[in-house]
């Protein structure tokens, strides 16, 4: 898993607020097939890099990735709930988020939904995360 993507998981797992609805129930992607509700399932749905150069020394980019969490259950109340645990602890975050160092994250767009076919609710939430990528760049 990415750096970010794992720094994510790891600080969201430990975070009462959002333990205390979903548990572990936090998936990449997709929900597992046949897991309890409610779940967290979430992707980073873009990247924009921001490079800095010094002809002098290595440079890294500054990446501002778009990450979407779909927070799944079987109320409106319950999707509303886990969506609101997860700006709870995302908004404005900065500083050191499981080894990663977050530059910020904000919260760029909240909508609710329903799935006719599996009878479920959904929050989706994304948030803008801006992090220093330690791919570095050799000068030249």
């Amino acid at each position: 898993m990415p750096k970010l993507e794992a720094a994510v998981y790891a600080y969201l797992v430990t975070q009462p607020s959002v333990s205390a609805l979903v548990d572990d129930r936090i998936f990449p992607f997709r929900l597992q097939e046949g897991c309890d509700l409610p779940a967290i399932a979430w992707q980073r749905v873009s990247a924009e890099r921001t490079y800095t150069y010094d002809s002098f020394v290595d440079t890294a980019a500054f990446v501002t990735a778009r990450v979407q969490f779909a927070c799944w259950a079987r109320t409106p109340l319950e999707a509303i709930e886990v969506g609101e645990a997860i700006l709870q602890v995302l908004s404005g975050y900065e500083g050191d988020m499981s080894g990663e160092l977050i530059g910020s994250s904000m919260a760029a767009l909240e909508l609710d939904d329903y799935e006719p076919q599996t009878r479920l609710y959904r929050r989706l939430i994304d948030f803008h995360i801006t992090y220093e990528d330690d791919l570095s760049i050799s000068a030249s």
